[in-house]
């Protein structure tokens, strides 16, 4: 598969930024439609997206500053920013409608995997978060101006919109056999494991990404644990 970078260069808006923002919308229009069906009031329903939006690209957009050591305006825009953003954005949610939180964490977990498969359609035609050298099939190449800029590679960003997919899939199926907390650990996992497709690890065994990961598992961890022992006593 080769894409032509040069072809998006003329393109009023970047694939990158449409597929982001597209993401984040559809998944907001998710969780709307399924909240909205628990009984929630639509003005209530509004204020939650508002601060889940809100949340995401801050929390992107401040990651990606971090991990990138670059200025806000300079760092752009990271996934799992974007993912501690909704998270963040769900703990604030619970303590203001307290009475709906079980609805609105399933539902916004359950958006997570959904709004992240789609996002990264951005970065396979964005050319950025690619993947090892490889020539067998399905192999991406880019191209910009007839020159090669990176050299057939594996297409982990298409590889992780699948996974994702399935997963999102996965839980709106078995959304009331899976907890919010195993919800989030299988994502982080997936992430986990799906990064080592990626070419920074050409120079790292362990990247950033893999780093806050394990973070975000060992936290959903806790948290499934601290919830059994509630249940025993």
């Amino acid at each position: 598969m080769t894409i032509d970078l040069s072809y998006f260069d003329r393109w009023v808006i970047a694939p990158y930024a449409i597929c982001l923002f597209g993401s984040v919308l559809i998944g907001l229009v998710y969780i709307a439609v399924r909240i909205k069906r628990s009984g929630i009031k639509t003005e209530y329903i509004m204020y939650i997206l508002f601060l889940e939006l809100i949340s995401i690209l801050i929390c992107g957009n401040f990651l990606a500053s971090v991990m990138q050591q670059k200025t806000p305006r300079e760092a752009g825009f990271t996934s799992l920013g974007g993912a501690v953003g909704m998270l963040l954005g769900v703990w604030l949610n619970n303590v203001i409608f307290k009475e709906k939180r079980t609805e609105i964490t399933e539902t916004c977990i359950t958006a997570l995997p959904l709004i992240y498969s789609i996002a990264k359609l951005g970065c396979l035609f964005g050319g950025c978060c690619g993947g090892l050298p490889y020539t067998g099939p399905f192999a991406v190449r880019y191209l910009r101006n007839g020159q090669i800029v990176q050299a057939d590679s594996i297409p982990v960003q298409l590889i992780e919109t699948v996974v994702f997919l399935l997963l999102f899939f996965l839980f709106f199926r078995c959304k009331n056999k899976i907890g919010a907390a195993q919800m989030i650990i299988l994502c982080s996992v997936a992430k986990f494991l799906t990064d080592f497709l990626r070419d920074v690890h050409k120079d790292a065994v362990i990247s950033q990404n893999q780093v806050g990961c394990v973070v975000v598992i060992v936290a959903a961890a806790f948290i499934c644990v601290r919830k059994r022992h509630r249940r025993v006593a």
